[in-house]
């Protein structure tokens, strides 16, 4: 089964970073998540964009200006994030940072 290293960007009207994060706790295709960043969450999922974005859309609406953003992050990336976030990009089967 294939996993990809997503990033999703919200505005604070589609909701919450605990709000945005405890619904993809919901989502047994998306593997992993770490949230760094007040309005993005990293996470690993077993499904595309589209599936991500129409569950988003499913559970916060897009009504009343809720924006968000879901892509995949390519291997051309840079940055200045925590390692977790590096070591999931880069390992999307196992996100976890090894202890």
């Amino acid at each position: 089964m294939s996993t990809w290293p997503y990033i999703i960007v919200f505005n604070d009207k589609l909701g919450t970073r605990d709000e945005v994060t405890g619904f993809l706790d919901t989502l047994p295709e998306v593997t992993y998540w770490y949230a760094c960043l007040p309005s993005a969450v990293f996470c690993t999922a077993t499904v595309s964009a589209g599936y991500l974005s129409d569950k988003i859309k499913a559970r916060f609406g897009t009504d009343d200006g809720q924006r968000f953003f879901v892509t995949e992050v390519p291997d051309d990336r840079q940055g200045w994030l925590p390692k977790n976030v590096w070591h999931m990009l880069q390992n999307p089967k196992n996100p976890r940072l090894p202890k």
